[in-house]
């Protein structure tokens, strides 16, 4: 692998950190119910998020999904 994928590959794995971790336990049980799985007995349930991390949220995912739009540019200029 040479500098330039490693640091595309890098910057992606950040990337991927960043967005699940934030509020990913509250969609993660969501998912999991749509499809009719549900938690053991006694699990405790995830908190529904506030109105405000619900927005610094979508704030998040927008920066995410801008910095993997550019990422993917620079791969294809530097890989072509």
């Amino acid at each position: 692998m040479d500098k330039i994928e490693h640091l595309f590959q890098t910057s992606v794995e950040q990337l991927v950190r960043e967005i699940h971790a934030y509020l990913w336990q509250y969609y993660c049980c969501q998912w999991l119910r749509s499809r009719k799985i549900y938690p053991n007995p006694g699990t405790q349930p995830s908190q529904t998020p506030t109105e405000y991390q619900l927005t610094e949220r979508r704030r998040k995912i927008l920066r995410w999904e801008s910095d993997i739009r550019r990422l993917e540019e620079e791969a294809k200029r530097y890989c072509n």
